[in-house]
């Protein structure tokens, strides 16, 4: 990447749904039984959360760089405040 490039990407802070969706793409799957594997899983969360937040962006498709981010961590968190599960 070019240096202007390489830094507006390292702005990026929060990766999630792209601007108008919501959830993590694995409810459905789930409820259907439309996985056979956890790469399933991995790559539908993938897909849908891989929108870069930050540095004057709003929903920018980032799907390897949030890929790349995911294996440099040990805990993600998807917090969920709904009528079935609170955030505590």
């Amino acid at each position: 990447l070019d240096a202007k490039e390489a830094a507006r990407r390292a702005g990026y802070r929060v990766f999630g749904s792209k601007p108008g969706a919501y959830g993590a793409g694995l409810q459905a799957l789930i409820d259907t039984r439309g996985w056979d594997s956890e790469a399933d899983l991995a790559r539908a969360y993938l897909a849908w959360g891989g929108y870069a937040y930050g540095a004057g962006a709003a929903g920018v498709p980032a799907q390897d760089l949030f890929e790349s981010r995911l294996r440099g961590v040990e805990v993600v968190v998807h917090n969920q405040d709904n009528r079935e599960h609170d955030l505590l």
